[in-house]
């Protein structure tokens, strides 16, 4: 009996060391996920552009900048923005990119003390239409705008209660949804769209008749950044690296040497 305990030992003692030298050899799945970090949104670019392009977007370029001295890899890929915020919520990815801050879109993941830039929504009409100076004269036409977007009050307001009328309210999702916004204002089968003028402005140069379109101010500025989640603890500690390293950004240099390349100005400069 005691020797076939020994020998029972020892090929224990045989497994659990072979299984120690195959951990070694192998990398760790648990390691790889710790040091990437996954931000995922719609192509809104000047923020972010397509993940393969030179320029992938200013706010891609910040977040790599930031997180790669600390040993964290960014895994930046595009996402339709409803999918994006429901796997920020659920933990299954770590950042949503161009968030607004403060937004019911947001509300629960978590954001650092540091913006990374103000977002201006503009209305959008062809040329030699009436122009929205206010949310009253929104009252008689089509708003196209993008699902789940926040464009700040009282848009917001106005798009969730007009929603289910499609007379005065349609939302879009999907890839290249901007551009499809545009098409539909230019096509007349939508009167006016709402967007963020820098994006608004990127991407109608890419479309034919996209000079057509005359735009007008809708609402104050929205602080926007990243997302992270709430769901894993790793969003509060990605939160408050980004706050570390846009401010030595923004002190030695490089944050005004990455907007300069995208013609954006430092939004905090002067202020």
């Amino acid at each position: 009996m005691k020797l076939q305990h020994l020998g029972l030992v020892c090929l224990g003692l045989m497994v659990i060391s072979s299984a120690a030298a195959l951990a070694e050899t192998r990398p760790s799945v648990l390691t790889a996920t710790a040091t990437t970090i996954t931000l995922r949104a719609d192509v809104w670019c000047p923020y972010n552009c397509e993940p393969s392009s030179r320029d992938p977007g200013y706010m891609v370029e910040i977040a790599r900048s930031v997180f790669q001295p600390h040993g964290l890899t960014v895994s930046y890929q595009t996402l339709p923005w409803s999918r994006t915020l429901a796997e920020v919520r659920a933990g299954t990815i770590d950042g949503a990119i161009g968030a607004s801050i403060g937004s019911p879109e947001t509300r629960g993941m978590v954001f650092g003390e540091e913006d990374l830039g103000l977002s201006q929504s503009v209305f959008a009409v062809t040329r030699g239409s009436p122009r929205v100076a206010s949310i009253a004269d929104l009252a008689t036409r089509t708003l196209v705008a993008i699902a789940d977007y926040s464009y700040g009050d009282p848009f917001d307001d106005y798009i969730e209660t007009h929603r289910r009328d499609s007379k005065r309210v349609s939302l879009l999702s999907g890839d290249d949804v901007t551009k499809r916004l545009i098409r539909l204002v230019l096509s007349s089968r939508a009167d006016v769209l709402i967007e963020d003028v820098a994006v608004l402005r990127f991407e109608a140069a890419q479309v034919d008749g996209g000079d057509r379109l005359e735009t007008s101010p809708a609402g104050e500025p929205v602080r926007i950044g990243i997302a992270f989640t709430n769901a894993r603890p790793e969003g509060q500690r990605y939160a408050a690296l980004l706050d570390a390293g846009v401010r030595q950004m923004r002190a030695d240099g490089r944050l005004a040497a990455i907007l300069a390349r995208y013609g954006v100005p430092d939004w905090r400069v002067g202020q």
